[in-house]
């Protein structure tokens, strides 16, 4: 889940530092309506499975799900995650993930509990266990 998704998201971070927020919330948006796309069968790219699934989300039965959940549900949840922490601790887990996994494996377990020690004091859900199964390991798309 989290080299595809910090690596998107990276990029929409610098798009939103040349052209601005209003930049970023138009990809998002575009994201959101593509991961909501029904396939013939009826079901949305995003319900194909969780993100975690990764390259099992392939199949012939929604061939784009895998790029969509990875790349672009995947940057939503950073950008989610962002709005919980805040863009200054935000920014700081950034660093810190960078300085301790640079050419490393990161997994989202690992990344979970780094993103933890960043969120606001006294916050609902702390531990970001409930964020994670509902945004991570489960499907759906904030509307």
């Amino acid at each position: 889940m989290v080299d595809g998704a910090l690596a998107n998201y990276s990029a929409l971070l610098l798009l939103e530092k040349r052209k601005g927020t209003h930049a970023v919330e138009v990809v998002l948006e575009d994201y959101r309506n593509h991961l909501l796309v029904r396939s013939e069968n009826g079901h949305t790219l995003e319900s194909a499975g969780p993100i975690t699934w990764g390259i099992r989300l392939q199949s012939s039965l929604a061939p784009g799900a895998w790029r969509a959940v990875t790349y672009e549900k995947g940057t939503w949840i950073i950008h989610m995650l962002r709005r919980r922490l805040g863009d200054e601790k935000f920014l700081e887990l950034l660093h810190e993930v960078c300085t301790r996994y640079r050419f490393k494996p990161l997994s989202t377990a690992q990344f979970r509990e780094m993103a933890e020690k960043y969120m606001p004091p006294k916050s609902p859900d702390a531990s970001l266990r409930g964020f994670f199964e509902n945004w991570v390991y489960g499907t759906g798309v904030r509307r």
